[in-house]
């Protein structure tokens, strides 16, 4: 009947290799999502909100688990369209399937090295080696969409049941894929070439290496510094049972005026607690970008109904100011700048200042016989704390950094010496101004 030649292995067999490659792949996936949530967020981030991204907090950083995971599932990538060109080949044995699932991982581990060695040429060349090597994060993270996809299309056709001799078709369809998918990171790339203002050209003789953003955990690795987060202060929330007593009805307000993420978190917790289903057609105006896609926690985000400044309130308020008409809700602590409710009630806004949290000094004891070369404040209250803990505190050769104008009048006017300032126009982010000063910029 086959006159012959060997008889052809079942069409299971062949795909084996691919199988292998699928199996290992969705392993590391359940790993991605159940254990590094961080890297999972990224990740999903990257394909719908590259913003959110960009605008990523120090603590949504991914960690080492994460990164390594998601390697993983970019090496199982490559071992998919290892196995599909092996398939495509005249000489189709098990033993060459496998060794073209073999072919493409090492083709994948190679790929990160060589991305690796360009990211450290690209931070030499840019002047910029942070932005570079945290570039490489885009490019990990697409990588994972590229597996996701490659499962999808494989399990099309393994539930179509290829047959022999149209076995091509899985390897262009992959290839082509692969095509696709390539223009869309390389897209997303130069996304963030211009988002950061790095050199285009080196964008394109690179693309795969920019930043997303620098965090304390990079600068303590790449400073070799050791990094204690401890908050000075701490938000409680207000008790429902306390709220009532402001005398404040939720439905008769129609625009929500968002300052903090604090602000967002603690007006859903109370609605939830009175039972006040937020409205659809409840509009939020929100102090900054990153406030804006945080909201996406609770609500849809929809750009008619979300409003956002630039960084500060006067920006925000040319906003409010376009929507006289709403009636506005300012969930606030208990501590707030007198600024905010000044600029309202200059541009005659109908709003209510609702006080939903307080926020209380830490106790700090424990560091009593603790020593640090440098201490971060980002808020007033920072500040405060500082000193009802430890009212005879003396500087000394202890370094202060602080982040704002209010938070440097408030240290200043505390007798603090200020050693770093945030943000500036060389220093836009307080690890970049700590990173400048440890280097004598």
């Amino acid at each position: 009947m086959f006159e012959g030649n060997p008889i052809p292995h079942g069409s299971y067999d062949l795909l084996a290799a691919v199988l292998a490659s699928i199996a290992l792949g969705m392993v590391a996936t359940v790993m991605l999502r159940i254990r590094f949530e961080r890297e999972w967020s990224l990740t999903i981030w990257t394909a719908y909100n590259i913003k959110r991204v960009w605008q990523r907090l120090a603590d949504e950083s991914a960690r080492t688990g994460g990164t390594l995971t998601s390697h993983g599932l970019g090496i199982c990538a490559w071992c998919i369209l290892g196995s599909a060109w092996s398939l495509n080949q005249a000489d189709y044995s098990l033993g060459n399937l496998w060794l073209g699932m073999g072919y493409g991982g090492l083709v994948g581990v190679s790929s990160l090295l060589l991305r690796a060695t360009v990211a450290i040429l690209g931070g030499w060349i840019t002047l910029a080696p942070a932005s570079t090597s945290r570039g490489l994060e885009i490019d990990r993270h697409m990588r994972n969409w590229l597996f996701w996809v490659l499962v999808i299309l494989c399990v099309f056709y393994l539930g179509k049941n290829v047959p022999f001799d149209r076995r091509q078709i899985l390897w262009t369809s992959t290839v082509s894929t692969w095509w696709i998918w390539l223009s869309l990171k390389w897209f997303r790339q130069l996304q963030s070439v211009v988002h950061d203002g790095l050199p285009f050209g080196w964008g394109i003789v690179y693309i795969c290496t920019f930043e997303i953003g620098p965090t304390y955990f990079d600068l303590a690795e790449r400073q070799k510094l050791t990094i204690d987060f401890r908050p000075f202060i701490h938000v409680e929330g207000i008790e429902s049972q306390e709220f009532r007593q402001q005398r404040i009805d939720f439905s008769e307000h129609t625009a929500l005026i968002v300052t903090s993420r604090n602000a967002i978190d603690h007006f859903f917790r109370l609605a939830e607690e009175l039972r006040f289903e937020v409205p659809d057609t409840m509009k939020y105006f929100c102090i900054s970008e990153a406030s804006a896609y945080y909201l996406q926690k609770y609500v849809v985000y929809r750009k008619r109904k979300i409003f956002f400044g630039k960084q500060n309130f006067q920006d925000l308020m040319e906003l409010i100011k376009k929507h006289k008409n709403e009636k506005f809700l300012l969930p606030c602590s208990d501590l707030m700048k007198p600024s905010i409710p000044k600029f309202l009630e200059d541009g005659n806004i109908n709003y209510t200042r609702a006080t939903m949290y307080r926020t209380i000094c830490s106790d700090l004891s424990d560091l009593s016989d603790v020593k640090y070369d440098l201490l971060v404040f980002y808020s007033p209250s920072g500040i405060e704390s500082l000193l009802k803990n430890f009212p005879d505190f003396e500087q000394g050769e202890t370094r202060i950094a602080t982040f704002g104008p209010t938070t440097a009048k408030a240290a200043a006017e505390a007798n603090l010496r200020i050693d770093i300032s945030a943000p500036t126009p060389k220093a836009p982010s307080m690890t970049m101004a700590i990173e400048h000063y440890i280097q004598g910029k």
